[in-house]
């Protein structure tokens, strides 16, 4: 008992000399607990799963070459290892393989990643620990009808997309231009990239400007924006285009690539530019990037500490977390 006691920090009823006298004996031979044996016993678990959810089946790996998760994840570990917590870090194409993470592991909680909403309720039939959704746009009302039937705490976690898009968009028509464009990924569901869409929408329409289907172009293929890229040379040098807004610093960074060795256009003359996120390679880039700036550590740190506070609280919640952002002024426009 006295050992367990000095292991486990509970050394008020322990002398200082015997506690030394015992951590002594564990150094000397190199003790560390048995996390996983003592998680078994008391069904205490000190695991937490990051889950990205990917509909690319030919990528069922983690990027870490990708900014924005890299900075995501990095901020989730920290604080996990500041709490004395444990990550477990996997990315999925279906949700078949959340399950299988759900019943191969005792897990505390889960921090799912871009979940597609489709797939919501089958996924929170099953996985019964505390779950936080971060970038995943769920409907409130689906939201609630889960919760009154399996009483789990919930949290969905993401930056204001639509905001973002609609201040950069009313920057874009403030400085005088006037056929604004936005570009982004194809989807098949509510998320991000909509929601960032429909600000840029929203704010052409609010100013009775002409909404001009050819300006919105949407990338199909991750892996060889290509085509769209020459897109968005046509469209500015047949004068349709004179400003973009884009769902990424990362996909502005090729495009910028891409208009200096494909093109004469010119960044900002004939062509300003505003992404999203405000990555560390948007002051790198050359012309340093405009940028909506998100706190994507903020994200991390917030989805942890709601997993953690969800163990002790002894009723189920839900919480809706939409965090501010704000306009970065660069070079680029």
């Amino acid at each position: 008992m006295t050992v367990s006691n000095v292991i486990n920090k509970r050394t008020n009823k322990v002398s200082l000399a015997t506690q030394e006298k015992v951590q002594a004996l564990l150094n000397k031979y190199h003790y560390t607990p048995n996390l996983n044996a003592r998680s078994l016993v008391s069904s205490e678990s000190k695991l937490i799963a990051v889950i990205e959810y990917s509909e690319d089946i030919d990528d069922a790996s983690i990027s870490f070459n990708d900014p924005f998760l890299a900075e995501l994840l990095a901020n989730i570990e920290s604080e996990v290892k500041t709490r004395n917590y444990f990550t477990l870090i996997r990315r999925v194409t279906n949700v078949e393989e959340i399950v299988d993470l759900r019943n191969n592991w005792n897990l505390a909680g889960a921090i799912v990643v871009g979940l597609n909403a489709r797939y919501f309720e089958h996924l929170m039939k099953t996985l019964n620990v505390p779950t936080v959704f971060v970038d995943s746009y769920i409907d409130r009302r689906v939201v609630d009808r889960v919760f009154k039937r399996l009483h789990r705490s919930m949290c969905f976690i993401n930056s204001d997309d639509f905001d973002g898009t609609k201040q950069a968009t009313e920057y874009l028509l403030n400085a005088g231009r006037k056929k604004i464009g936005f570009l982004g990924f194809a989807y098949n569901s509510e998320g991000v990239v909509s929601n960032r869409l429909a600000g840029y929408q929203a704010t052409i329409t609010d100013n009775q400007m002409v909404a001009d289907s050819q300006r919105i172009v949407m990338i199909k293929n991750k892996a060889k924006p290509a085509s769209e890229y020459k897109k968005i040379i046509r469209l500015v040098q047949n004068d349709k285009l004179d400003a973009l807004v884009v769902t990424s610093d990362l996909v502005t960074g090729e495009l910028l690539r891409y208009l200096q060795l494909n093109s004469d256009i010119k960044v900002p003359k004939d062509l300003a530019i505003i992404g999203f996120d405000n990555l560390a390679i948007a002051k790198l880039l050359t012309p340093a990037l405009s940028t909506v700036g998100q706190d994507i550590g903020h994200k991390g740190r917030a989805a942890v500490n709601f997993l953690i506070n969800a163990k002790q609280d002894h009723e189920s919640h839900i919480e809706f977390i939409s965090l501010p952002v704000n306009l970065v002024i660069r070079e680029t426009t």
